[in-house]
């Protein structure tokens, strides 16, 4: 049967790997290398040789061109020579005058020019051999068409003038022959003009070349001869050297069988050896590890040989300054470096083990090898010598007597209590005999010994006899065990004298006892299940106030375990502020001066948390008078307690808000009229200014009204701020960058001696809101946190964030006018001053409420408006002395950008057209003409909405815009807008008012504004607005 695919492969493959042993026994492969060298080095040589026959070919068709050149130079500076004519016939192509002479003696002559004579000296010479050298004039405009060039020299010759080449070479074949052919360059020189200056040429121009070709056939024959030699000297030189190489060879691979076979015995041994087997060679580098390391370090071979100090942090710290020493003496003395050591390393795993450590050097014909290590794990040996050591002291440590017996009663080992407890040492214990311990004579203990033998174990009681006379009742424990190769008893012996005597009175108090738990038990039950049903919780207390017993219930309510209650102060399940009087009503129970107690009381549940209980005791006397305790029970009134303050709080809550709200309106109202008045003020003021020249006396004058102005018309703000219809610029505005603007003129504004910190987030979205009320808010916030912290030393921080809010977040605020949740901004200072009090946090955000002498207005109610006209809440918290902390949380925007851009108006611009003003205070509609006056514009009056719309309907056409108030008796601006947008739907409408722009826009939705001014205004404030209308173009 022929054999399997797979057989014939594997017969292959062994084959081959013989035929790969053979050729490696005789170094088929560096003989192979070796004549690959050999091969290189002389195809190198015989190429330069090559090369270096065409140059000395190319030398000397360099020089048959200077011979060439030197014959065309000498006839060239004759003029050319004449010889006669019936021996050189005249050249055809030669057109210069006097070419043909005749002599006085009658001889022709003729004209041989210098290429007419080269061309006949080199075509002599040409006949005259059969490998002649050859040369040739060739040009780009030939005369004689023999010396036009063939495709190699007009490459040559265009190469010549393009590109300035001097000469070129070429291997050729000419009649069968090699040649190498060599041109050169041939520039004009005025000789040559004679004959060739009717083609053109002019001095120093290129004309063509001069080809040379010389025959090759000498050279390539002595080259032979030389490459022979070379080849022959070559071939002997590679025929030794492979010779030294396979004998070499040979020697080398019998010398490695016979070391691969040794290093195979050795590493066989040690590879299934448990030891941990490892080499250091003489250098003291590591050479060889054992598989088996990886077992005992959980590290392979590979991780030891390329980290040598791998095994030094494996040594457990406690043994490794001994070890490391051991290895610096290893090194520093390796002759006599034998010895052992013991240690433990740390395995991968974590786990510890005990490692013996024998190291010895090695010697090979009296010269040092290095070092054979073993390591061997023999943590089960440590393990048990630890657990016999353990067991030893345990033996030495337990109360009763522990004996070893041998089948005769002889002790063969005792521990430390028995020899005590017989009253004797140690050595005269190990010479006694079980015999002599007992006192039993019907029943010799040498019998019972037999049947413990027998079998194999008991526990009986008995009587033993000590040293000194005294018998003991004793309990003993025996089993069969092996020691030291052979049975023994070991005897657990334990004195059970006094134990038996307590057991005979406590078995007759028992039966005392037993009659009167019978009667107790009935009522103990009746009551048990009264004090576990009940919704109370019930606690008996001693005269110390250490809780005596509890039912369920009362464990259940304060968050204990029943067994943790009983023995634990009552005091310590009591509030702090419980201590005092819940003391003061132990003292009188307990000392008779009242027998019952009923009071609220503050306690305290595991977790830390408080609830009120209703506590109802009695003092209670035992029945012989002496022991008196309290007994009492507590009711849960969290629920009761938790409704009345969440009722009390609302309440509060309510008055609290009602009372700001109130305060808001009232504000409100007065600051409407108060801006009405500074409106006349402040506007006839800035007319004043505006129509007196710059050097008016009066003019002083004037700028102080405005500036008082000013002042109030910012009171006016602060009031309308408190009611939370203040006057908003709303803007984008990037609260991190308010703030740092800020910074300079607070670190003016506060205390030198306060350190302000700023922690803003640079994530915050932007805000639409009034940056200059914002900036109120910041500087106030700080100016009263530096004054909390008065001349003291203190930090102020202002932080900004934004926080994700929820409905029970902004409830917990001063103001949650039903805030929407959401994302909002909040800006926080925080200072270290001495604080507020309940009482004052209660009414800082009254108006012109201060803790200082004197206040400077609104104060916190300003800021209060303010954030509630930017639809925000405030919080605060503050303790006495440890600071204050407020926190503004304003709407976040989803606008991107907090760019704004703002338009200058020029103080020269001047409207046109007719105005017409609705307002029902006069003083407005007369300072109101005059600045419309002043701006350029005629002004109709009115002083309502009716009488507004009369007039529209009567000019309409000549009216450009009508400026009307808000709030007006009989037709509201609200009103007359409506009237006036039905009459003429393109009129262009500017509302005026003391409220915000947000607000009036807010009752106008989805109808078209022109624009909005806001009261009190000024003459440059009206202008600023009207020049951004265009009051010119036609209405829609």
């Amino acid at each position: 049967m022929p054999p399997s695919p797979s057989a014939a492969q594997a017969g292959k493959t062994s084959r081959i790997t013989r035929l790969s042993a053979s050729l490696s026994r005789y170094g088929v492969g560096y003989i192979a290398a070796w004549t690959a060298f050999m091969v290189s080095l002389t195809l190198t040589t015989l190429y330069f040789h090559h090369q270096d026959t065409l140059k000395e070919a190319e030398s000397e068709a360099r020089n048959y061109f200077l011979l060439n050149q030197f014959y065309r130079g000498w006839a060239a500076r004759l003029g050319g020579v004449y010889a006669p004519a019936d021996k050189v016939a005249p050249n055809p192509y030669l057109t210069t005058p006097r070419r043909d002479l005749r002599t006085e003696d009658g001889q022709e002559l003729t004209l041989v020019n210098p290429a007419y004579m080269t061309r006949m000296v080199f075509e002599a010479i040409r006949h005259s051999s059969a490998t002649p050298v050859i040369s040739k004039l060739v040009s780009d405009r030939p005369l004689n068409p023999a010396n036009a060039p063939d495709p190699w020299e007009r490459e040559a010759i265009e190469a010549f003038i393009r590109k300035g080449a001097t000469e070129r070479t070429q291997l050729s074949s000419i009649n069968g022959q090699p040649y190498l052919r060599y041109i050169s360059r041939f520039t004009t020189l005025p000789p040559c003009l004679t004959c060739h200056g009717v083609q053109g040429y002019r001095t120093g121009e290129v004309r063509g070349g001069i080809t040379i070709a010389i025959p090759l056939a000498p050279y390539l024959a002595s080259e032979a001869q030389t490459r022979n030699d070379l080849v022959a000297g070559y071939l002997a030189l590679w025929f030794a050297g492979t010779v030294g190489i396979g004998a070499s060879s040979r020697k080398r691979t019998r010398y490695e069988e016979r070391l691969r076979a040794s290093e195979e015995k050795f590493r066989t041994i040690c590879d299934w050896t448990q030891d941990w087997e490892y080499w250091i060679d003489a250098s003291g580098e590591l050479r060889y590890l054992s598989p088996s390391c990886e077992e005992h370090t959980g590290h392979p071979p590979d991780a030891f040989l390329a980290d040598p100090d791998l095994l030094a942090r494996l040594v457990h710290p406690e043994d490794r300054e001994a070890y490391v020493h051991h290895v610096r003496q290893s090194r520093l003395q390796p002759k006599e470096c034998a010895g052992t050591h013991e240690f433990r390393i740390i395995a991968r795993d974590g786990t510890l083990r005990w490692i013996h450590h024998a190291c010895r050097p090695v010697f090979s014909a009296g010269n040092y090898q290095g070092r054979r290590i073993s390591n061997r794990d023999i943590t089960v040996q440590k393990l048990h010598e630890q657990e016999l050591a353990v067991r030893a002291e345990l033996l030495n440590c337990v109360s009763d007597s522990v004996l070893v017996l041998d089948r005769g009663g002889k002790i063969l080992d005792a521990n430390e209590t028995a020899w005590r407890w017989y009253g004797s040492s140690r050595e005269e214990l190990l010479e006694l005999n079980l015999a002599d311990f007992s006192s039993n004579r019907e029943f010799p203990a040498l019998k019972r010994l037999e049947q413990i033998f027998s079998a194999g174990s008991a526990v009986f009681e008995s009587e033993h006899l000590l040293k000194n006379g005294e018998r003991r009742l004793v309990e003993v424990t025996a089993r069969i065990i092996d020691y030291r190769g052979r049975p023994a008893c070991l005897s657990s012996i334990r004195d059970i004298t006094e134990r038996k005597l307590v057991e005979e009175d406590l078995h007759q108090a028992r039966l005392e006892q037993q009659q009167a738990a019978e009667a107790l038990k009935e009522s103990e039950r009746t009551l048990r299940v009264l004090f576990e049903v009940t919704q109370a919780g019930i606690i008996q207390l001693d005269d110390q106030g250490v809780v005596r017993f509890a039912n369920p219930r009362m464990a259940e309510m304060l968050g204990l375990a029943p067994e943790q209650l009983l023995g634990s102060d009552y005091r310590a399940l009591i509030g702090a502020d419980q201590v005092e009087p819940a003391t003061e009503n132990l003292r009188q129970l307990f000392s008779g001066a009242t027998e019952c107690l009923s009071t609220e009381r503050h306690y305290r549940r595991a977790d830390g948390s408080p609830f009120w209980g209703y506590l109802t005791a009695r003092r209670v006397v035992s029945g012989g008078g002496g022991v008196v305790t309290m007994v009492g029970t507590v009711t849960d009134l969290s629920e009761l307690k938790s409704a009345e303050e969440k009722r009390l709080r609302m309440e509060q809550q309510m008055l609290h808000v009602q009372k700001l709200e109130s305060l808001g309106v009232l504000a409100g109202g007065i600051a409407h009229d108060f801006n009405n008045i500074l409106l006349a003020i402040m506007g006839n003021a800035s007319l004043a200014l505006h129509r007196l020249p710059p050097d008016s006396p009066a003019q002083y004058h004037l700028e102080q009204i405005e500036h008082a102005s000013d002042k109030a018309a910012d009171l006016a703000r602060q009031m309308l701020a408190y009611s939370g219809k203040g006057h908003f610029v709303l803007q984008a505005v990037d609260l991190n960058r308010l703030v740092q603007d800020m910074t300079a003129m607070l670190e003016v504004s506060l205390s030198k001696k306060v350190t302000l910190h700023f922690e803003l987030d640079e994530g915050i979205p932007c805000l639409v809101a009034d940056a200059t009320q914002l900036r109120q808010i910041v500087m106030n916030l700080a100016i009263n946190a530096t004054e909390a912290i008065g001349e003291q030393s203190g930090d102020i921080t202002i932080r900004t964030g934004c926080l994700e809010c929820d409905r029970s977040l902004l409830a917990s605020t001063w103001l949650n006018d039903d805030l929407p949740p959401g994302f909002y901004d909040f800006l926080e200072v925080r200072d270290t001053g001495c604080g507020m009090d309940a009482d004052t946090l209660a009414r800082i955000f009254e108006p012109f409420f201060t803790t200082k002498f004197t206040g400077r207005g609104l104060g916190m109610a300003a800021i209060l408006g303010i954030v509630r006209g930017h639809k925000g809440a405030i919080s605060v918290e503050s303790e006495p002395g440890r600071g204050t902390c407020f926190r503004i949380y304003l709407p976040a925007s989803r606008q991107t950008s907090c760019e704004t851009s703002k338009v200058e108006t020029s103080q020269a611009w001047r409207g046109s057209g007719t105005v017409l003003l609705v307002d029902d205070e006069k003083a407005v509609r007369e300072v109101g003409r005059e600045l419309l006056r002043a701006l350029g514009f005629a002004v109709i009056c009115a002083e309502d909405g009716a009488e507004a719309l009369k007039r529209y309907q009567e000019r309409r056409d000549e009216i450009s815009l009508v400026l009307m108030d808000l709030t007006m008796p009989n037709l509201n601006g609200e009103e007359t807008f409506r009237e006036l947008i039905r009459l003429d739907p393109g009129v262009r409408v500017v509302l005026s008012s003391g409220f915000t722009e947000q607000e009036v826009a807010g009752k106008f939705p989805g109808r078209r504004l022109a624009g909005f001014m806001q009261k009190p205004y000024t003459l440059g404030a009206l202008r600023e607005l009207l020049s951004r209308l265009d009051l010119t173009a036609p209405k829609i």
